[in-house]
């Protein structure tokens, strides 16, 4: 690759670009439903790719100038948050009827996105997690459970607040009024610290769950109150 054309990119894979150029791709982004693009690293984890660019900037690459100053940032993402409005949309639930199950061809195989194909591996281990299953013959058959989805995003929520209070330099360390005080700038009415960072994270999952049918169950489980028009937010 020319030095013209070099991009950079922080990621957790500790190879070089070029060594999973052929794993990027795109899929639908589970709350928007528009395109998104995302990279598997060498390790086979999923990550979602995000582009910051500042004005007049550059990078200084060996002995030469990128002009694009761009950065490009990797995070790993649990590929059940991309595939969870696919199975909701393939399920066809309709009031008593709790929908269809459906084979894992079917689940990956969505219209226009070939990219989908690449969470097989990992939707085979992992959809049980979220999913009701048949076995028919010799082969599986998945339906999305709302009670298994529910408990999946409670311990989702168990685990980020309790990292971002014993890791996390926004929390740790603060008195509850300290993180009160934060909060609040954060337009998080609750002050108790144990409540003060679920609604945080709750909030934080709102950037890939909908709010129907996902983020109002967490909510009614946990007892927070989150209005419809607030603006979710997004980590510092």
């Amino acid at each position: 690759m020319a030095a013209s054309e070099a991009r950079v990119l922080i990621t957790h894979c500790d190879e070089d670009t070029s060594a999973f150029q052929r794993h990027f791709l795109h899929l639908r982004n589970p709350v928007s439903g528009k395109q998104a693009c995302y990279v598997v690293g060498c390790d086979g984890r999923l990550q979602e790719l995000n582009w910051s660019k500042q004005r007049h900037t550059a990078w200084f690459i060996e002995n030469s100038v990128c002009a694009d100053g761009s950065l490009y940032l990797a995070t790993p993402v649990d590929p059940l948050f991309v595939i969870l409005p696919i199975l909701e949309q393939l399920r066809m639930k309709k009031g008593d009827d709790m929908g269809k199950f459906r084979s894992l061809d079917d689940i990956v195989s969505v219209d226009g996105y070939p990219g989908y194909e690449c969470l097989r591996p990992y939707l085979q281990r992992s959809l049980g997690i979220i999913c009701e299953s048949r076995e028919v013959g010799e082969d599986m058959f998945y339906r999305l459970d709302d009670s298994k989805v529910l408990a999946w995003l409670l311990c989702k929520v168990a685990k980020l607040s309790e990292a971002l209070k014993s890791s996390s330099g926004l929390f740790s360390g603060l008195h509850p009024n300290e993180l009160s005080e934060c909060l609040s700038f954060l337009n998080v009415p609750i002050v108790r610290l144990g409540s003060a960072t679920n609604v945080y994270v709750i909030k934080l999952l709102g950037e890939y769950l909908k709010m129907d049918p996902w983020v109002s169950p967490i909510c009614k489980h946990l007892g927070k109150k989150l209005h419809r028009d607030a603006e979710w937010i997004r980590m510092p």
